[in-house]
């Protein structure tokens, strides 16, 4: 089904999602089958993500001043890496869009997948 645009309120593809994740997606797919499966994502590139073990030090979270936000900055350049992301409309939590996330490795494949609000 094809639903690309984010700005589509009623996108059907919130309702499905769940079984996509648990029915047919699977670490390992090659990216063709991704496409074949869930066709052209809103969203397609690399960003740079803080891998899942490295956590955000508490001190960090809240930038009351322009020395804190600073440190998160260099904390996330430091320990950032680039990561290939395909990205889907699924539709919208009450203010914010929401995705299903698609991670690939550099041979295309894919390692995990997740929902995420924008």
């Amino acid at each position: 089904m094809q639903h690309p645009d984010v700005a589509d309120h009623y996108n059907p593809r919130l309702g499905m999602v769940q079984d996509v994740i648990k029915n047919h997606l699977r670490p390992g797919m090659a990216r063709k089958a991704v496409l074949d499966l869930l066709g052209l994502p809103y969203k397609e590139g690399f960003e740079v993500r803080l891998p899942t073990n490295i956590v955000v030090p508490d001190s960090l979270k809240h930038f009351e001043t322009l020395e804190r936000q600073a440190a998160y900055n260099d904390f996330f350049k430091s320990h950032g890496r680039s990561t290939m992301l395909m990205k889907y409309a699924i539709g919208w939590s009450i203010i914010d869009p929401m995705f299903l996330v698609v991670q690939l490795d550099r041979r295309g494949m894919v390692v995990k997948y997740w929902g995420e609000e924008s």
